[in-house]
């Protein structure tokens, strides 16, 4: 996760670890205040040791 309207690999935090099968997850990290925005991405470990990210999804709290 990182802070703002686009994800920036440099400044991102874990927010959580999941147990294969997980299928739903929720947070209000980075969204404590009307008007913020968070971009997330999803990775997973892949059975090759490699790691494979998700396309950004943005999120702006109302």
């Amino acid at each position: 996760m990182s802070s703002g309207s686009s994800y920036d690999a440099a400044s991102a935090t874990v927010i959580g670890n999941f147990p294969p099968g997980t299928t739903s997850f929720s947070t209000a990290e980075g969204l404590e205040s009307p008007g913020d925005e968070a971009s997330f991405k999803l990775f997973v470990g892949l059975t090759t040791g490699n790691e494979a990210g998700s396309n950004t999804v943005t999120i702006a709290r109302p």
